[in-house]
């Protein structure tokens, strides 16, 4: 491939990690935001606004911070992606562990139980499509390294 292709290339798949970002982080905030109003007295009421707020002033890093407490760590993903209720009726974070206020939104532990099954399924299905957001964000991550290398290496 050509300098030219190779950059274009690299353009493209940058675009296409940004666009997989924003709809990582739209999934956030809706799951979230249903949350906040079907459970008024939730953490998910309570910390919608810190979320926004978070997600808004820095779009990349509930993205960032998923794949480093959750997809990077093969049980949960894999939890997750089977819907299996006993991980997201145990999950939850310590306060040592909250720097980044976006994590509050895995936390359903102590109202797992109170959910309905649509309440439920939503929750199961936002989170495991979140995952394949991130499966996805991270092939083109890794295009996007192989490119960056093949034009390092014609330059």
């Amino acid at each position: 491939m050509d300098r030219n292709k190779l950059s274009q290339e690299i353009i493209k798949l940058t675009k296409e990690k940004e666009e997989v970002n924003e709809s990582f982080n739209k999934l956030c905030l809706s799951l979230s935001h249903y949350l906040a109003v079907k459970y008024e007295n939730s953490h998910f009421a309570v910390f919608k606004d810190t979320i926004d707020e978070f997600i808004r002033l820095k779009p990349n890093e509930a993205l960032k911070w998923f794949i480093e407490f959750i997809y990077d760590n093969d049980e949960v993903r894999e939890k997750i992606k089977a819907g299996d209720e006993d991980f997201f009726m145990g999950q939850e974070y310590n306060e040592n562990e909250f720097q980044v206020p976006a994590k509050k939104i895995f936390e359903f532990k102590n109202l797992w139980k109170s959910f309905d099954d649509k309440t439920k399924n939503i929750v199961k299905s936002t989170v495991k499509n979140m995952v394949v957001r991130v499966d996805y964000y991270c092939i083109l991550n890794g295009q996007l390294s192989d490119a960056k290398k093949a034009l390092q290496r014609i330059s």
